[in-house]
């Protein structure tokens, strides 16, 4: 399945110059636990509520002054709409981290992935591969 059919769309965003305090209104308004960061129409990052802890919180930031872009994760890796979500999941495995950015040809951000979501997907997949298997080492009939 390609990544685009399980992201959020559209990616739930801020940008770079709005406040932490900013950034956790937008996540409970869209029960999601990161959004990406934009310059205008420019993906720059990726913050999660781990980042708001640990980088705001742990140090004490003032979340209705900081910009978001000072604990935001960056660089940013994305994928394309078309990726399918096995690569997702590599991606965000190796590089250790649960949010991926999907973006369209023309570099726009059109989601948002989670590794939850990818990770549910595909051990749905998995498991109709299995019983599918097993349905044919099991059948009665010729061949069988």
């Amino acid at each position: 399945m390609h990544v685009l059919k399980l992201a959020r769309t559209p990616a739930p965003s801020v940008q770079a110059a709005d406040t932490i305090r900013d950034a956790v209104i937008v996540m409970a308004d869209t029960n999601c636990g990161a959004l990406v960061v934009l310059r205008d129409e420019a993906l720059v990052g990726i913050v999660s509520e781990r980042d708001i802890v640990l980088r705001a919180v742990r140090e004490g930031l003032d979340a209705a002054a900081t910009p978001v872009s000072e604990i935001m994760s960056t660089p940013v890796k994305s994928v394309s709409a078309d990726t399918l979500t096995g690569r997702a999941i590599e991606i965000m495995t190796r590089n250790r981290f649960r949010h991926l950015a999907v973006i369209d040809d023309a570099d726009k951000v059109v989601g948002l992935l989670s590794s939850r979501d990818a990770f549910q997907e595909h051990l749905s997949y998995l498991f109709d591969q299995l019983l599918s298997l097993e349905s044919f080492v099991c059948a009665d009939g010729p061949g069988g």
